[in-house]
């Protein structure tokens, strides 16, 4: 049997908590789940020093003031995260987390959404009438064929691994790409 709600979010970061507080602004009953922690990505892949490349004063979730000193600052990803806590708690949003969204797919009549989800190692349906997917894009690290070709005794570690430069071996570092 599944649980009906009437919106669903996927994903616990900062667009899937923006909408929930605007949907319980709205008093839309709805639901969040997370495949781990709120902010996941945030925790588990970024390296130990992340920092956001937007200030303080522009990365505040909706209706929050963020604790800082400096608003004009660059928060690490540890106090993001807490500041997610923090909204997810004073606006007492509803977040299911350590939930797995498997699939997601029409219901009955076309007018709804089903999705299966994998919570505490069993299966789960839950029905919507709408799903926000808000999961980002940058979930699954996206290796290049070529890297195949390297020589097999040479690291290779994708950005989502990497927390600090201990992981390292000594030696010279070659980074590709060109995001943070």
């Amino acid at each position: 049997m599944a649980t009906s709600v009437s919106t669903l979010i996927v994903g616990g970061g900062y667009a899937g908590l923006a909408a929930s507080y605007h949907l319980s602004q709205a008093g839309v009953e709805h639901l969040i789940l997370e495949r781990g922690r709120v902010g996941e990505t945030w925790r588990s892949q970024r390296w130990d020093s992340f920092a956001l490349n937007t200030n303080i004063r522009i990365s505040v979730c909706p209706g929050q003031t963020y604790r800082s000193a400096d608003p004009e600052g660059f928060a690490l990803s540890r106090e993001l995260i807490g500041e997610f806590e923090r909204f997810v708690a004073d606006h007492r949003l509803p977040l299911m987390t350590d939930t797995e969204v498997i699939a997601l797919e029409s219901g009955s009549g076309g007018n709804r959404f089903r999705l299966n989800v994998t919570r505490d190692g069993a299966s789960e349906v839950f029905e919507s009438r709408d799903v926000i997917v808000a999961s980002g894009f940058q979930n699954s690290p996206q290796i290049p064929s070529i890297s195949g070709a390297l020589p097999q005794d040479l690291l290779q570690i994708h950005a989502a691994q990497y927390r600090n430069q201990g992981l390292l071996p000594p030696g010279s570092v070659l980074v590709v790409g060109s995001a943070q």
